[in-house]
């Protein structure tokens, strides 16, 4: 699939995801061991905000790892960001350059791929850590395990980004197979 129709997918279950946490799991923790719900939501809208500077060729910029994405109204937070994000992949010829990712410039079709795994591993987080896992759509997880399954998924293993790969059932479904493809513990 185009990276950037998989990554308009991927933001429509991440708003799907969002809109049904409820206040009181801001606080749970998550697959994602150094975030609770909160903190997750937070780095997920700002990877949208920083992977949107770097395709409009901006470096990213580190004060951005202290800054609160989501004020009073996460799911809108993430609503207006992931917005942007989407409409700064569809401009026209951003895939047939490069663009500025946070381990350095990249061909933007690669890029794309990798805002994708970013933004679903994280969604996928926050659907575990709230109850909503068997409401993820198993046609979008299909899509973003094909596509990550073809990335140089060694070339980001480092802590605090992925770790190793970890034992997962074939039979599992497709969104667990890439958190444990991703060194999450499922």
């Amino acid at each position: 699939m185009e990276p950037v129709k998989l990554l308009e997918q991927v933001v429509a279950e991440g708003q799907r995801v969002i809109d049904n946490i409820k206040p009181d799991q801001l606080g749970d923790p998550t697959p994602c061991e150094e975030f609770d719900v909160k903190a997750l939501l937070n780095h997920l809208t700002m990877a949208a905000a920083f992977i949107t500077d770097g395709v409009h060729q901006q470096p990213m910029n580190p004060e951005l790892f202290t800054k609160d994405f989501l004020g009073a109204d996460p799911a809108g937070s993430f609503r207006e960001t992931s917005k942007q994000l989407v409409e700064a992949w569809n401009e026209p010829g951003v895939l047939d350059g490069t663009v500025i990712m946070p381990y350095g410039e990249t061909p933007a079709v690669a890029g794309a791929n990798f805002t994708c795994l970013e933004l679903y591993a994280h969604v996928c987080d926050a659907a575990i850590a709230t109850g909503q896992e068997d409401a993820l759509d198993p046609t979008v997880a299909a899509d973003v395990f094909e596509a990550v399954s073809a990335m140089p998924i060694d070339k980001f293993r480092m802590p605090g980004v992925f770790g190793p790969e970890v034992p997962c059932d074939e039979a599992a479904p497709a969104h667990r197979r890439m958190l444990a493809l991703l060194g999450r513990q499922v």
